[in-house]
């Protein structure tokens, strides 16, 4: 009596199993649940701290100025050059919810006049 208690049981969740992976596999939106990044890589300069790689900074804008300042915790440490600034800049205008701020990891430098690399993650639009 006891086998054919838990086999009736076995049955009726493979059966809601196989039933609930077949309803997922059919959504449209199976991946979709899942938002996307978008990475991007900027340069900026820091002479005077020695950032390591993996280094957690703050892209800030300065809305009186046309440049993207670069933080650590709460000390300014760089700025973006003006290339990346345009295009950080723009990021912000487009993304109203970041206020003209973004976090970025350090993932290469410094190179012989001082700048870095860093990367940004975007949601993908």
């Amino acid at each position: 009596m006891g086998e054919q208690y838990i086999q009736g049981k076995k049955d009726g969740f493979k059966h809601k199993s196989e039933a609930g992976h077949k309803e997922q596999l059919a959504s449209p939106n199976l991946l979709s649940a899942i938002p996307d990044k978008v990475a991007r890589h900027y340069r900026f300069r820091c002479t005077e701290k020695k950032l390591r790689i993996g280094s957690d900074v703050l892209f800030v804008a300065e809305p009186e100025k046309d440049l993207v300042s670069v933080f650590r915790g709460n000390e300014r440490i760089g700025d973006v050059d003006p290339g990346s600034s345009a295009d950080l800049q723009r990021i912000f205008g487009e993304h109203p919810a970041l206020s003209n701020r973004i976090p970025a990891r350090v993932c290469g430098g410094p190179d012989m006049i001082g700048f870095y690399d860093a990367i940004i993650r975007l949601p993908r639009d």
